[in-house]
């Protein structure tokens, strides 16, 4: 630490306590490094005091930093991790949706008649005026035996 850095690091009672607290709950001194995402920067913030203040009580308390941790890097893994969880668990249940449908869409084919999708597509274009002409779109899926 420079002769620079350390100017201006008085901090009030309070505000030692603070960083003190702070340190002991985030601060390896064994290893030197910090842990759960936070950094002096973040202590400083916390306690709204200068960083050359957390750096300070921090090198003479507990220490240096012997490693160069990125911030937040376990919170981060752990976050990624419970994302690819969900999106495991959100992939496997588009799959069951997906065979469910293409299982209607067979029961459907095989159980309607024409007549009742004749009737059902008069009622879509009276309450949906946008669906007219659903018949000669892609989205039409003719019952078995019908020949149009």
């Amino acid at each position: 630490m420079s002769s620079a850095s350390t100017k201006n690091v008085k901090l009030t009672a309070l505000e030692t306590t603070e960083v003190v607290l702070l340190l002991r709950q985030h601060f390896d001194a064994e290893k030197g490094a910090y842990h759960d995402g936070w950094s002096d920067l973040r202590i400083a913030t916390h306690v709204k005091c200068k960083l050359a203040s957390v750096e300070h009580v921090r090198t003479q308390h507990f220490g240096r930093l012997r490693t160069k941790t990125m911030p937040n890097t376990e919170l981060i893994n752990k976050q990624l991790a419970d994302h690819q969880s969900l999106i495991d668990a959100l992939t496997e249940d588009m799959s069951k949706l997906r065979a469910d449908f293409v299982q209607l869409v067979g029961i459907v084919r095989y159980h309607v008649t024409e007549q009742s999708l004749k009737n059902a597509l008069v009622v879509l274009e009276k309450r949906y005026p946008l669906a007219s002409g659903l018949k000669d779109s892609a989205a039409y899926i003719p019952p078995k035996g019908d020949k149009t």
